[in-house]
């Protein structure tokens, strides 16, 4: 079980059993995982990170920085990303210019 774990209640406040959030892939499409979440949070910075669950309650994090995501207005958005690479891509209409949403600066 693959699933997106952050600051936010959408996403389990960084704890991968409370997240909501979870990615699936099939024969078909593996090695793409896909997921969706309406994201009540606009206006918000998200933080986040991809986390591999494995039965018997361990998980494999990420190990690169946290990603962040300004959420600016309600929009349908697609995240692409690798797992423990950094340089996600946001595709959605409008974007950039509209301002949905942007990935936030990094430190």
């Amino acid at each position: 079980r693959v699933v997106v774990v952050g600051n936010s209640h959408c996403t389990g406040s960084w704890d991968p059993v409370k997240s909501p959030l979870a990615l699936k892939t099939c024969p078909d499409s593996y090695p793409l995982w896909k997921g969706g979440a309406e994201l009540s949070i606009a206006g918000s910075e998200l933080e986040f990170k991809f986390v591999v669950c494995h039965d018997g309650g361990s998980a494999r994090w990420e190990s690169v920085a946290n990603r962040k995501l300004m959420l600016q207005k309600e929009s349908s958005l697609v995240l692409k990303a690798s797992f423990d690479r950094q340089g996600e891509k946001l595709e959605g209409p409008n974007l950039p210019s509209a301002g949905y949403a942007a990935p936030a600066q990094r430190e």
